[in-house]
């Protein structure tokens, strides 16, 4: 039996590998959500928060630092993933469009290095933060935490096949180092370029964001271009190099 497209084996199975990893990152992002909502329940809800002193314990500063950390990770990992998504339906899109026009070629390919960077990148991020969301989620519930009475333990077990299966992080880092080292993915860093160059001219919060994005993104290419020279070395800074490059995404 043949599936598929006769010759095309290959594009198929990146592209079922694509998928695989974009839902895997999704998995990763729904485990976090439900262990910071359960974690948040127990600790500031109206009827049995859990109290500490006569207050509930979502009153001191140590849980709320430890909420908001969850908070902003969890934001960041659906961001990464939302973006991704976006990629495979516009790579997509473009692959019907092909059809009827060839002279969408380079736009295609353009947008197919995209896609893949992006997907490795949130196969990559949403693990990472996902173990650190769910950790303190059980750190909320001290001793609790760790019974499988409640849900976060499971959610803290759950989590760690996210890293595994369809790639351990260190196979999607060596996959986004190696793509940015060979220039797949400089037209979507000249697009954020342009658009922090924008941003800078604002004021306040956003101007100082964008401002300390834009000497990362400097810091970033430099570093890039320097492993380009040292070949040697390339592998040895992938992690370093696909975290920045999460960070500034």
């Amino acid at each position: 039996y043949l599936i598929g497209e006769k010759g095309k084996g290959m594009n198929q199975f990146f592209r079922l590998m694509n998928f695989a990893r974009v839902a895997i990152a999704n998995q990763a992002l729904g485990l976090s959500q439900g262990a910071f909502d359960y974690a948040l329940q127990y600790c500031d809800d109206e009827q049995g928060a859990r109290k500490q002193f006569g207050k509930k314990i979502s009153s001191f500063p140590a849980i709320k630092n430890l909420l908001v950390d969850m908070k902003v990770d969890i934001e960041a990992m659906r961001a990464i993933v939302y973006e991704a998504t976006q990629a495979m339906d516009d790579k997509k899109k473009l692959e019907q469009e092909l059809k009827e026009n060839s002279g969408l070629e380079e736009q295609y390919k353009e947008q197919e290095n995209k896609t893949y960077v992006l997907v490795c990148l949130a196969k990559y991020l949403t693990p990472k933060l996902g173990e650190k969301v769910v950790s303190n989620a059980v750190q909320i519930l001290g001793g609790y935490g760790y019974m499988s009475e409640y849900p976060v333990e499971r959610h803290f077990r759950d989590m760690k096949i996210t890293d595994l299966y369809e790639g351990t992080g260190q196979i999607q880092a060596l996959k986004v180092a190696g793509d940015v080292i060979k220039g797949r993915f400089d037209k979507e860093l000249e697009k954020i370029e342009e658009c922090l160059e924008k941003k800078i001219t604002t004021e306040g919060y956003i101007y100082e964001a964008a401002w300390y994005l834009e000497n990362r993104l400097k810091d970033f290419n430099q570093a890039v271009n320097q492993l380009k020279e040292n070949k040697k070395f390339q592998q040895l800074h992938t992690e370093e190099l696909t975290k920045e490059l999460a960070l500034i995404y």
